[in-house]
């Protein structure tokens, strides 16, 4: 698979030259994030596991399966694989 690209993003969220000279002012990531999006700030949270990523395509369906215990998608816990 080859991914090409180019232009000006998606134009929604962030701006890199707007951040960029955000950042030159000083002020911090936190901030910087805060003001692209809508005052949110953000949180600690614990790194995730490691995760694996395979691309395909032509798929008809779908299967994840979590590398440990504790995984989860869409808030929901992963079910434990067998070699657990």
């Amino acid at each position: 698979m080859i991914v090409t690209g180019r232009g000006w993003g998606h134009g929604a969220g962030m701006v890199q030259w707007g951040a960029y000279g955000k950042a030159r002012r000083g002020l911090p990531a936190d901030e910087i994030l805060a003001s692209y999006y809508g005052g949110l700030h953000p949180k600690p949270y614990p790194e995730p596991g490691l995760i694996h990523v395979q691309v395909g395509s032509g798929l008809t369906s779908l299967g994840i399966v979590p590398s440990g215990p504790g995984a989860r998608l869409n808030d929901e816990e992963l079910e434990p694989a067998a070699s657990w």
